[in-house]
């Protein structure tokens, strides 16, 4: 019924060398994020990023790139996209629906 005792402390002693090798195997993965950090910022800079998109609509960001063939694309594409107009329909229900569930918890009156 029950283990011996030296079947229970062989559990142990596998179960402790599995966490040991598991946390060693942790510390061994180390990866220079300064490193990275620089590197990154340096392509942001050197791209000038930033620079190239201030003041672009987030909604028309391809309008920044002064290409008409992508504007015709893009217009296209967004004119054919009958799916995303009809998940923007489901939103937009769903959205009312919120308002009038939450409609049920404000006061309600009537003369």
């Amino acid at each position: 019924m029950h283990k011996p005792l030296h079947a229970i402390f062989k559990q142990g002693k596998l179960v402790s060398a599995m966490l040991l090798a598991g946390a060693l195997a942790g510390c061994a993965q180390s990866v220079d994020m300064q490193e990275q950090q620089v590197s990154l910022t340096q392509f942001v800079s050197d791209t000038q990023i930033g620079e190239q998109n201030e003041g672009a609509s987030e909604n028309n960001w391809w309008r920044s790139l002064d290409s008409a063939q992508l504007n015709n694309l893009v217009t296209d594409a967004l004119a054919m996209n009958h799916d995303l107009k009809t998940s923007q329909l489901q939103l937009d229900a769903a959205i009312a629906r919120l308002g009038l569930a939450r409609a049920d918890y404000y006061p309600q009156g009537s003369l």
